[in-house]
């Protein structure tokens, strides 16, 4: 349909292009009233019109039959949007029993004798928060850090060794020893930091579970020949920050993500002030690319127009609106999976009014879930890399009815008839169409002046080109599918005469107003645009009366 009222704006400014009189084109220096100078030629097919038309659109060919299709990528989730990492803290108490019991013993007998040493073991699997019920298996590593903090309010030195069995890093586990010797400054402390860009990690504790860290120390008290209260403390802290990861695997939850929305202007016919047409087939596909590895479902949760001017909503409402996706296996990993959803009238109420004669914006809008069945028997696996993007494309095919429309339209006339002269007695505009079209145009043309009045003759008629009764295109003949055949050849002669020639000084615009109707359109007959349709006009002027014209070097 946008095709259609594109034909026939392209047809007035096609008129305007040849309202300015170009004598000079003229080789004689006396004009013969029985010739017709030529002005104009011109032979436009389909897919010359429509990417004049809309710049923004994609036409596509089906079997010759055209679409005028709209693409937008509107939504990209990341991997962050179904799994991310949070910051871990825990802390373990290293002070041996021996120690303690020292505290209980009475001055001045409670102290450790210089280079007497204790020693003690930790073992401690330790649960690893997660978020929305994510379990992880394994992890890769590309960014964040463990830090480990020593400290204590013992007047001894402290030697302390930890190590996390199950996170790699260069292929052997990470093991970290402190020292803390008494300075005589209590509390005592140290702390170090360990990036884990590319360190491996393995949350299972060997297979045993889910979402564990195993953490073992060793601890080793060497006496200064000090006192023992009792009360003190030596501790170990573990802190795991910033953690991004490359890749993981496990199970990531039964999770909705919400997307986006997004919209289109959709005001082909802004120039139409009434009419009725319908597009017997449009269709919206989301195109949905995956590279997460594991299940997940889209839900259109919106679909619907808002008209520009009024705020009126349209809903439209796909049955089902829940979509299974695609996704790449383990095997696949790193690949993307393709998913496609076609609305058309049969699955989705109201398509049919997707594109009418009001501007208005088209919404859409999809979130997403991970895992919407539950726990699969096959592990979750997700990249940094990973995406699911979706990607709308609207296909408005040129096929349809219209009847009844109505648009105008102002074009400046730059000066095309400050040198007519007033002993010209008539102008006789010639327009011969040759329309390959199933179209329907009747038209008229007005001129304003510079203050966008309309100009008048002296009878106080207004000055028009075409009356809304000439017939400016007649279809081309079709056949029995609705399909042109053989061309239609229209001849419209345009005269005006001495009583309106003078006031055309004056015109600064000139208002092109038309009618359109496909052919049949009242009957709701739908017709189909071809990509070997085409129309040409050919655009010849008389002067009726004796002028001079200048000559042209």
């Amino acid at each position: 349909m946008r095709f259609l009222i594109c034909i026939t704006l392209l047809t007035f400014l096609t008129f305007t292009s040849c309202k300015k009189l170009e004598l000079d084109k003229i080789s004689s220096s006396f004009w013969n009233p029985k010739l017709a100078a030529p002005l104009v030629y011109a032979n436009f097919q389909v897919k010359d019109i429509l990417v004049k038309a809309d710049s923004s659109g994609v036409i596509q060919h089906n079997n010759g039959v055209l679409s005028v299709v709209y693409n937008t990528e509107f939504s990209s989730l990341n991997a962050a949007s179904f799994v991310s990492l949070p910051d871990f803290n825990q802390s373990i108490d290293l002070i041996p029993a021996s120690v303690v019991a020292i505290g209980s013993i009475p001055s001045p007998l409670n102290v450790i004798p210089q280079n007497v040493s204790y020693t003690s073991t930790d073992q401690q699997t330790i649960d690893f928060p997660t978020n929305n019920g994510a379990e992880l298996n394994n992890v890769i590593f590309k960014g964040g850090a463990l830090s480990v903090n020593l400290t204590t309010t013992l007047k001894h030195d402290i030697e302390a060794t930890i190590s996390l069995p199950d996170f790699n890093v260069n292929g052997t586990p990470l093991t970290k020893k402190l020292t803390l010797n008494y300075n005589g400054n209590i509390p005592n402390s140290t702390t170090i930091s360990i990036p884990l860009n590319g360190a491996v990690a393995d949350f299972t504790a060997n297979n045993t579970g889910i979402n564990k860290i195993r953490i073992n120390t060793d601890s080793k008290i060497t006496g200064t020949g000090l006192d023992v209260v009792g009360n003190e403390n030596l501790s170990i802290s573990v802190n795991l920050t910033g953690l991004k990861f490359k890749s993981i695997t496990g199970y990531f939850g039964n999770l909705d993500v919400a997307g986006a929305t997004d919209s289109v202007s959709l005001d082909l016919f802004k120039n139409v002030t009434k009419g009725v047409f319908g597009l017997t087939n449009p269709t919206v596909k989301f195109i949905v690319n995956n590279s997460f590895g594991f299940p997940a479902e889209l839900t259109i949760n919106d679909l619907h127009t808002k008209e520009t001017g009024t705020g009126s909503i349209n809903s439209m409402l796909p049955n089902p609106n829940k979509i299974t996706l695609n996704y790449p296996t383990l095997a696949e990993k790193g690949q993307s999976k393709k998913t496609e959803i076609i609305l058309n009238k049969t699955n989705t109420s109201n398509i049919d009014a997707l594109v009418t004669s009001v501007p208005k914006y088209f919404y859409f809008g999809a979130g997403a879930k991970a895992n919407p069945n539950g726990k699969t028997a096959n592990l979750n696996f997700i990249e940094d890399t990973d995406s699911l993007k979706v990607k709308v494309e609207a296909e408005l095919p040129m096929e349809g009815y219209a009847y009844g429309f109505e648009l105008s339209d102002t074009i400046d006339a730059n000066g095309s008839f400050k040198d007519i002269d007033n002993e010209i007695n008539a102008l006789l505009f010639r327009l011969e169409v040759t329309n390959g079209f199933p179209l329907d145009v009747t038209a008229q043309i007005t001129f304003l002046d510079a203050n966008h009045i309309p100009i008048k003759n002296n009878l106080g008629n207004l000055i028009k080109l075409l009356k809304s009764s000439d017939a400016v295109l007649s279809s081309g003949n079709l056949d029995n599918t609705g399909k042109v055949i053989s061309p239609t050849v229209t001849t419209t002669n345009i005269q005006l005469t001495s009583t309106d020639i003078p006031y055309l000084k004056n015109a600064k615009y000139i208002v092109i107003a038309g009618n359109l109707e496909t052919h049949n359109g009242k009957s709701k007959s739908s017709i189909r645009l071809y990509d070997d349709y085409a129309i040409s006009f050919k655009l010849g002027m008389q002067i009726e009366g004796g002028v001079k014209i200048p000559s042209v070097n």
